[in-house]
């Protein structure tokens, strides 16, 4: 398993949400920037201003092909998930409409 670090960032903080990893583990979450509190897999941010966590994940597969590691972040402000194989130091992953990015 190889872990990996990375941000997930939001110019308007997303009120309440969940992290989850499907085909590897999180492995710890913390409050980078902003207001809010982490409790195991679960965030609160403060709406409107913006916000950011670090996330250290355990990776089971990083390579093309089944079964790849996948992040998944669940808020009412605008689920998303993506590959952890996608995410390089040189191209963000941004999700524009939701104001987010991952790093």
């Amino acid at each position: 398993m190889e872990n990996r670090s990375l941000a997930i960032e939001w110019a308007r903080g997303p009120g309440e949400g969940r992290i989850a990893v499907t085909h590897g583990q999180l492995l710890g979450l913390e409050v980078r920037r902003g207001a809010g509190h982490i409790s195991g897999d679960r965030f609160v941010a403060e709406e409107g201003a913006p916000f950011a966590l670090t996330l250290r994940v355990g990776a089971e597969h990083l390579g093309v092909g089944a079964k790849a590691t996948r992040v998944s972040i669940a808020n009412s402000s605008g689920p998303c998930t993506f590959f952890l194989r996608d995410l390089r130091p040189e191209q963000p992953i941004l999700i524009s409409c939701y104001g987010l990015a991952a790093t």
